[in-house]
């Protein structure tokens, strides 16, 4: 993932550097091309959604950042706790240092082995889809429900699929002409992911929904299942 992702970090560090604004392209499954605005990375609390904003203010603890980007989300979080965020691209995170952000590190999430739990881990951008094939996703939670303390919650920010459990997107990012390397991303019905979350002895829950640029966001929170 970490080599995959060089392209993406690449593209944000050069707006970072140059200031000019441009518009990174992803095609999906080879076919349909639709533009990101790299802006979207350098927001402040006052552009996010409301789902972000509901996230956020559920927060607490001990936090972990998962695939933090350029650290936008973790001011806002540090007023909810203590703060630590990851992502796999050292370019990003130089731009977080860069920034001044603290406890910002490069790490795989898959590979973390913190000398610490956390009460709260966020997912914001989809990023619950990130392990990019369904057994994957399950390591994935599996290694999320390991990180939690009892108490603990992971909340994600997430677009659901309408009408199938899972949809699979191969996405190519497209940037001043020039093409990165392609990766997979998942998208998930709650109640097929809810069925995943059973075999981690975990429970899901739908906070929030609301339709964006024609998909279905919703903010989840997934728990251990005391029951």
């Amino acid at each position: 993932m970490r080599q995959k992702m060089d392209f993406f970090g690449k593209v944000l560090y050069d707006y970072w550097k140059n200031g000019k604004s441009s518009t990174l392209f992803f095609i999906e499954n080879k076919e349909k091309k639709f533009p990101i605005k790299v802006s979207r990375y350098f927001r402040g609390y006052e552009e996010f959604s409301d789902l972000e904003k509901k996230a956020i203010s559920l927060a607490r603890g001990d936090i972990l950042d998962v695939d933090c980007a350029t650290g936008y989300h973790v001011a806002a979080l540090k007023r909810r706790g203590n703060v630590d965020a990851i992502d796999v691209s050292e370019y990003i995170i130089k731009i977080a240092n860069e920034q001044g952000i603290e406890n910002c590190f490069v790490a795989d999430i898959l590979k973390y082995h913190p000398s610490k739990k956390y009460d709260t881990i966020t997912l914001f951008e989809n990023n619950i889809g990130l392990a990019g094939t369904i057994s994957k996703n399950k390591k994935f939670l599996k290694v999320l429900a390991n990180l939690l303390k009892k108490n603990g919650q992971i909340l994600c920010v997430m677009v659901r699929t309408r009408t199938v459990d899972t949809w699979c997107v191969l996405l190519t990012p497209l940037w001043n002409n020039k093409k990165g390397k392609s990766f997979k991303w998942l998208h998930f019905s709650p109640n097929f992911l809810s069925k995943i979350c059973t075999k981690y002895s975990l429970k899901l829950e739908i906070l929030q929904e609301k339709e964006i640029s024609g998909n279905i966001w919703c903010l989840i929170r997934i728990f251990h299942n005391s029951s």
